[in-house]
Parts: structure tokens; C-alpha cells; sequence
């Protein structure tokens, strides 16, 4: 069985929709290590940025790539639907940076899509969406 550290677990939960499976699933993969990076460090930097892709696109690291695109999808799409609704925060909805967010999420998963169709490569489809998010974010 797996062995996991309840702060592991506990960060990753979010992140599981739920699913047991998924947590197993995602708690076993450097790709989510990458994930957890990110949301972390907002990969406020280009270094970081560069780090994340060449990890992703390097030799036997498919699975730990599409672990990393999908907890990234999801965030985004996470992101896009709290900004269209602000609900418990009491702040406005922002529909036109909802709308940014969500055309963020369609590009960067087509990008994802074609990069697993078509065998392109995962770092510029990486460094391309990081890339996208710090945009977004409105970082310098």
C-alpha cells in the first residue's frame, strides 16, 4: 500500500474532487509536486517557470505531466467560476477576468490536448500556460 504523509494528503485533498483514487493517483506523482510549487510560488519568476517545464518534458515523465495538466486545468477552471461568483467573499464578480481566466483555460487545454495528440513538445506547452497565468495574475 502507500505509505503517505497526512500533510501530503491533506494538501492534496483540494485538489481530488473527492476521489480516493484520484488522491492516490495524484499523491504518487512529482507532477503534483510541481503543482503544489506552483500554487505556492505562483511561479512568480521565469526561473521557476523554465524549472517547471524542463521537469515536465523530460524523459519518463508523461505521467507526471498529465498529473500536473490536469491539476493545473482544474485550477483554472476553479479560478474562472470563483471570480464569475464571489459568493462567500462578498467581493463583486469580475465577469470580464472570470471570462479571461476561462479563455485561458480552453487555450492551455487545447495546447495540452495537441501536445498528447501530436507529440509536441510538453515544455513549451508548459512554459506557454505558466506563462499565460502570470499574465493573468498581474504579476511583474
Amino acid at each position: 500500500g502507500f505509505d503517505l504523509e497526512a500533510a501530503r494528503i491533506e494538501q492534496l485533498a483540494p485538489f481530488a474532487n473527492g476521489s480516493v483514487g484520484r488522491l492516490l493517483e495524484i499523491a504518487g506523482s512529482d507532477g503534483a509536486d510541481c503543482f503544489l510549487e506552483f500554487i505556492k510560488t505562483a511561479q512568480a519568476t521565469t526561473e521557476h517557470r523554465l524549472k517547471t517545464a524542463e521537469f515536465l518534458s523530460g524523459r519518463n515523465r508523461h505521467d507526471d505531466f498529465r498529473v500536473f495538466c490536469q491539476l493545473l486545468t482544474d485550477w483554472i477552471a476553479s479560478n474562472a467560476k470563483h471570480l464569475a461568483s464571489c459568493h462567500n467573499s462578498g467581493e463583486r464578480p469580475d465577469s470580464q477576468l472570470s471570462a479571461r481566466w476561462a479563455d485561458a483555460h480552453g487555450h492551455i487545454s487545447h495546447s495540452i490536448q495537441q501536445a498528447n495528440v501530436l507529440n509536441l513538445d510538453r515544455r513549451q506547452v508548459v512554459l506557454e500556460a505558466l506563462q499565460r497565468i502570470h499574465d493573468l495574475s498581474g504579476r511583474p
